[in-house]
């Protein structure tokens, strides 16, 4: 991972890949905030609980031999040795943890229940409680809709990269990525300076209709072609999203059929508990 052009101020969700020191480290190295899952079963210490459920621990430091590490061992005429528990604990990186059961009740079908460990930067339980930030960690998931935005909205979904060489290709994949970041940039804007409601969630915003709506500027003078571009965003209804639950399977195989006629499509309520933490050992 690599802290590329984040800054102070941003709030990076991620999976359990990028739980470890390093990873963790790298983030905080650039002044941003995170919220990452982490194994469920990990044990980390519990240094201080708040009234929220939540618990103030540390990360510990990665638990491997570096190269400083390999030449204070060979100053000292011995072999380099990995650090301990302890010694990796005090080296570590001061984090706060939520533990929480989060169950989806569907409409047809069986509840079921995932554990979630959660740690984060955010550690004032009074602005950032551990209920609301298990409910903001949901929106990473999202992140299958920004795949499906730019490789069905926005670049078709019959279409493929053109070019057969690796510079063409890479320069095709950025093109993409600028026009989808123009889009978002101007559904965050749209969502935030409504004139006659008050700000929304960018959600609500349709990704294909403010797409449409800058595809129709182009050309225009720029002042009046933004603004029109504005008007026609906010005219059209808000998107209502509700939890529904899906099979994680492929579509069009059997296996999602067989998924599907086990637990058939249906919007779903989710049900969010925080659990205290268990007391860890020596």
């Amino acid at each position: 991972m690599h802290g590329g052009s984040l800054r102070a101020g941003m709030l990076v969700l991620a999976d359990r890949y990028f739980s470890r020191s390093a990873h963790v480290a790298t983030v905080r190295a650039t002044g941003a905030d995170l919220i990452i899952r982490a194994i469920a079963n990990r044990r980390l210490p519990v240094l201080r609980r708040f009234p929220d459920g939540s618990y103030l621990s540390h990360l510990p430091a990665a638990n491997q031999i570096t190269p400083n590490l390999i030449a204070r061992a060979r100053a000292k005429g011995v072999c380099p040795q990995r650090r301990g528990v302890r010694v990796r604990q005090d080296a570590g990186i001061p984090i706060r943890v939520i533990q929480a059961d989060i169950t989806a009740v569907p409409e047809h079908g069986e509840s079921r229940s995932e554990s979630y460990l959660l740690i984060t930067t955010l550690f004032d339980h009074v602005t950032a409680p551990a209920l609301q930030i298990v409910k903001l960690y949901a929106e990473r998931w999202e992140a299958e809709t920004g795949y499906a935005d730019l490789k069905i909205h926005l670049s078709g979904i019959r279409n493929v990269l053109r070019s057969t060489e690796p510079n063409g290709i890479a320069q095709e994949l950025y093109a993409l990525f600028i026009v989808y970041q123009i889009v978002q940039i101007i559904r965050a804007r749209a969502a935030r300076e409504n004139p006659d409601d008050a700000p929304v969630d960018p959600d609500r915003i349709s990704f294909t209709v403010t797409l449409r709506a800058l595809v129709r500027s182009v050309g225009r003078a720029t002042p009046p072609a933004l603004l029109d571009v504005f008007h026609e965003i906010w005219s059209s209804p808000r998107l209502d999203r509700r939890g529904r639950t899906k099979t994680r399977e492929r579509k069009g195989t059997l296996a999602y059929a067989r998924a599907v006629s086990r637990t058939p499509l249906s919007r779903a309520e989710y049900k969010i508990t925080i659990q205290s933490p268990q007391p860890t050992g020596p």
